[in-house]
């Protein structure tokens, strides 16, 4: 499956009309993807994977980038971030249980987008699984 996501980036850079799509923070959006479990260096320095807690995350990789606008802690305002392509998957413990088999699978995801803002966010930006009566995927 990884071949095809390769293959759809390349399609999409070759495309002449290519266009960005844009989203606001905490708009609804169903974003089609592929997604992978990454592990990264947690607690206490987020730095080592010899010396700190590891972490596991589920991230969506999206075949094209989109372009997030998000509001700043910092000035109050909003600000753009741009080409965006590997978003962290917000969802609770249970979904992990119950949802394995997306791992390493294209789907389509239901959710709300947000900047990253801790230590524990590691994708370009976040995104918060919508857990409706629906299963939340589509394959």
């Amino acid at each position: 499956t990884m071949h095809s996501l390769s293959h759809l980036e390349k399609e999409w850079e070759n495309d002449p009309q290519k266009t960005i799509l844009e989203y606001y923070e905490g708009q609804v959006v169903s974003l089609r993807g592929f997604v992978w479990s990454e592990a990264f260096p947690g607690p206490p320095n987020y730095e080592s994977f010899k010396s700190d807690t590891v972490e596991t995350y589920w991230m969506l990789v999206l075949p094209e980038p989109i372009s997030l606008y998000a509001n700043c802690n910092e000035t109050g305002g909003t600000i753009k971030i741009q080409n965006v392509k590997k978003l962290q998957l917000c969802v609770d413990q249970s979904f992990y249980c119950e949802n394995r088999e997306i791992v390493r699978t294209d789907v389509m995801l239901k959710g709300k987008l947000f900047a990253s803002i801790t230590g524990h966010h590691h994708g370009d930006a976040n995104f918060e699984i919508c857990m409706q009566q629906e299963l939340p995927f589509q394959k």
